[in-house]
């Protein structure tokens, strides 16, 4: 999101200087054509006192007119203009023991204190910008802000999504390399319980149907590999972890159908891949 976003302001503004605060482990790996566009380290781990601490001392030697922040996790002693984006509302809705791997009292901690965090910001910043009407609807309700405060900016994908052009015979080689069989549907995301998946793999399993699950290992995807198991579902289901952008075209031109059973997203973004 903040990459494509950068890229194409860095295109259409010649006018104004930007100041595009990194991470050490970005800070080498991003360049700007344009001479208006100056990197800054600032290597402050997301959701941490220094970033909460020392961010806001390090904008206040910029002095910036304003601050695009990408996420909500604005530094409380940040009071200058400022500007957000919040790409959905689902930590609202979606929350407890199931939703994190934390220790129980540690979640909850951490969730008053998002919940005081999302509040200050909304009632805090100049705009907001969400990437869809839903966004915005929920904010609008829950927060009682002027609909003109929120703009609305769509999430797009890759080109390389409609550009890819995969030969018949890399296609088989690809489901050899996942050890997928024809037929089958496709799920693509995380397994956090708001995705629903579970609810999936008992629907394929009633019509006999095979299913593709893409996403990252993490502690939810080795929970989730103990439902299929309960679920008696391991000969129809295959988890192949992260796959990269060409497996994937290839993986979705070779499926039935995507199937995306989430019942809460900010946006959605597999459906438009």
């Amino acid at each position: 999101y903040v990459l494509n976003l950068i890229g194409e302001i860095e295109k259409l503004d010649k006018k104004n200087d930007y100041f595009i605060l990194l991470r050490k482990k970005y800070y080498q790996k991003v360049h700007f054509a344009n001479p208006r566009f100056k990197k800054v380290l600032a290597d402050y781990p997301h959701y941490s006192l220094k970033e909460q601490f020392f961010l806001p001392f390090q904008l206040i030697k910029l002095k910036p007119d304003l601050v695009h922040f990408p996420h909500f996790n604005v530094p409380f002693f940040w009071w200058g203009k400022q500007i957000v984006t919040i790409h959905d509302l689902i930590k609202h809705q979606s929350r407890g023991a199931r939703t994190t791997t934390k220790w129980s009292l540690f979640y909850w901690f951490k969730f008053l204190n998002y919940r005081f965090l999302v509040w200050l910001v909304v009632n805090r910043v100049a705009r907001i910008i969400v990437p869809s009407q839903w966004t915005k609807t929920e904010l609008t309700r829950r927060y009682h802000l002027p609909p003109e405060k929120i703009m609305v900016t769509y999430e797009g994908v890759e080109k390389k999504f409609s550009n890819f052009r995969i030969f018949e015979f890399s296609k088989i080689k690809i489901l050899k390399k996942y050890k997928i069989k024809k037929p089958f549907v496709i799920y693509t995301g995380s397994l956090y319980p708001h995705k629903n998946v579970q609810n999936l793999v008992k629907a394929v399993k009633k019509i006999n149907l095979r299913l593709v699950i893409v996403c990252s290992r993490n502690v939810f995807y080795e929970r989730f590999k103990k439902e299929i198991k309960k679920l008696k579902a391991e000969k129809l289901v295959t988890l192949t972890g992260f796959v990269p952008d060409k497996d994937l075209v290839a993986l979705y031109q070779q499926a039935e159908a995507f199937v995306f059973p989430s019942l809460l997203e900010g946006f959605g973004l597999p459906g438009l891949e």
